[in-house]
């Protein structure tokens, strides 16, 4: 049995908010008083593991991330990036370095357009220790490299992706702009090929230098694909949508339909959210979807 504390941060990630992208608001110059609550006191939007399953961090729409001890739920620090009026300073997107010693979040960090950024931390301390400034839109999603050296940004609107060094001065190494709508996913394999989703119901699969490797492929299983994740070996990719309890497999070389994912009874809600068990024989998938005495579940396939 897992402890309360992680019991209920697992809950709160599965009851994820997909905020919409609003007007920035102009920087406040009066201070914000915060309040130590020592957990989250709003939806969590992200949750991600280092590569040893040592520490789950978390980003939450209350303009904190959180750094947990893994398996025990230990909170271990809490990180504020600079914060404003209104939506300014939530957070929307967090990675972890594989080895798990560094902190990346994204979300609503800047007052306007083209202001916002990414903050890196230090996870033993909690010291911010950079940024990537300027970037065109709210964060949606982060990823980080096998390798360590690179960290993969997805945008709202349709400002598309970029990949930029994981070292100061955190160079940009390549974007692709071109996006008919918000992209909520970027997954890299062990061979630093990137996969992403946008909400243009397309699915890119790019090599290690960002170039797309086949056409970006329309999904017929949904029009909003939310979650991309490679198999563990690379040969597979399991993809969830916002508007759909399906779960597609798709080759992780061509993009090429391998089967589709169906549950039985399939409810209503969606499976946005999708992972691999680490052995890769099996596909988990949860959201809003429901199960007869209204409880959300996780399901194996």
């Amino acid at each position: 049995m897992l402890p309360v504390p992680l019991r209920r941060l697992l809950r709160a990630a599965t009851m994820l908010l997909l905020p919409g992208l609003a007007v920035a608001q102009p920087v406040s110059e009066q201070p914000f008083p915060v309040l130590e609550a020592g957990m989250h006191s709003a939806s969590i939007a992200r949750l991600a593991t280092d590569r040893s399953g040592r520490y789950a961090v978390s980003a939450s729409q209350d303009k904190t991330a959180r750094v947990w001890s893994l398996p025990d739920g230990r909170l271990l620090q809490t990180l504020r990036v600079p914060l404003g009026d209104n939506h300014e300073g939530k957070l929307c997107s967090v990675a972890i370095s594989p080895a798990g010693d560094r902190i990346a979040v994204g979300g609503w960090t800047g007052p306007v357009a083209g202001t916002n950024s990414v903050y890196f931390f230090d996870r033993a301390s909690g010291r911010l220790t950079g940024r990537i400034p300027d970037l065109p839109n709210v964060i949606l999603h982060l990823a980080w490299s096998a390798d360590g050296q690179k960290l993969a940004l997805a945008f709202g609107n349709n400002s598309g992706i970029r990949v930029h060094s994981t070292q100061a001065p955190y160079a940009q190494l390549g974007a692709d702009t071109d996006y008919g709508d918000q992209s909520y996913s970027v997954d890299f394999d062990r061979r630093g090929r990137l996969v992403s989703t946008g909400w243009d119901g397309k699915l890119r699969l790019y090599d290690a230098n960002l170039r797309l490797l086949v056409p970006p492929r329309q999904l017929a299983d949904g029009t909003r694909p939310f979650l991309a994740r490679f198999s563990p070996d690379g040969r597979r990719i399991a993809v969830g949508f916002i508007d759909s309890t399906v779960v597609r497999l798709l080759s992780g070389t061509d993009l090429t339909p391998l089967a589709t994912l169906t549950p039985i009874p399939a409810g209503a809600g969606n499976h946005g959210s999708v992972a691999w068990a680490t052995n890769g024989r099996r596909v988990f998938a949860t959201g809003t979807n429901r199960i007869g005495d209204g409880q959300r579940v996780v399901r194996a396939f």
